[in-house]
């Protein structure tokens, strides 16, 4: 109907098949890369790689905003039996089309807010997506509807409630959409009352200013400040859980039980 306020799938396509917010965000990373470089992102980046790929052989897996596709033939090679890649941008499925694999390996232009009729998986995974959607519909039917008993679901977050990042994401109104939103502690609250088998592997306490900062004095991301603020993160996330929203970013696991 003409100046009806497109929905929120819509305002997430355009924002990166048209206004192209994906090249904005790359350069805010690029400019502080060792934030995303640091010991403790990439001891998390091998958490999320090894949570999705462990056990994955002869498994369906799905993947909820796939992009490029990458991901999606990586659990290929690891021995999936089949992977659906779904995202709402038609250029993202375009160039996710290259890793297609007939029958093995299949990329959909959809939004994940719609019901995803006929399809069960072992796996369910995604990276920065449900801080774009309404996660907890999301979350919840696909939990009940699309997930095998025994499965899993793997996601990685932003988080919002520390005071750098609230200043970072007004600073980076270009990098974001304008429906995305990071976690909070009374998201956080709702996964862990909603889901009875979930972890939170939360990263970048220290090591986001740390990493800023780094980015702008030292020339290597593997420096000793990094290293150190990687310990302390380490420790931090394990034994003090009422800081876990003050984190940059979470793994967020979410298994379902053999019989439910």
């Amino acid at each position: 109907m003409e100046g009806t306020k497109p929905g929120r799938a819509a305002r997430e396509k355009k924002a990166y098949d048209e206004d192209d917010v994906w090249s904005h965000s790359h350069r805010w990373h690029r400019r502080f890369w060792h934030v995303f470089e640091s010991p403790n992102t990439l001891r998390h980046e091998s958490v999320f790689d090894s949570l999705v790929t462990q056990a994955i052989l002869g498994k369906k897996a799905l993947e909820i905003g796939c992009g490029s596709g990458v991901f999606c033939r990586k659990l290929f090679d690891a021995g999936a039996s089949y992977v659906l890649g779904v995202d709402v941008s038609e250029v993202f499925v375009r160039e996710a089309q290259k890793h297609a694999v007939p029958r093995r390996v299949e990329f959909k232009v959809l939004d994940v807010e719609q019901p995803m009729r006929g399809g069960r998986y072992h796996l369910i995974f995604g990276r920065s997506i449900l801080h774009h959607i309404d996660y907890r519909s999301v979350l919840t039917r696909l939990y009940r509807e699309n997930l095998f008993p025994s499965g899993a679901m793997v996601f990685m977050e932003p988080l919002g409630s520390n005071p750098i990042l609230q200043v970072y994401w007004k600073l980076a109104r270009r990098a974001h959409t304008a429906d995305e939103r990071p976690f909070y502690r009374h998201d956080l609250n709702w996964l862990r009352a909603t889901f009875p088998m979930i972890e939170l592997f939360p990263f970048n306490f220290l090591s986001f200013p740390a990493g800023v900062l780094s980015s702008v004095f030292l020339k290597r991301p593997d420096n000793h400040f990094l290293k150190l603020c990687d310990a302390i993160d380490t420790w931090l996330a394990r034994r003090i859980s009422f800081l876990h929203p003050m984190f940059r970013h979470s793994i967020i696991v979410i298994r379902k039980p053999s019989t439910v």
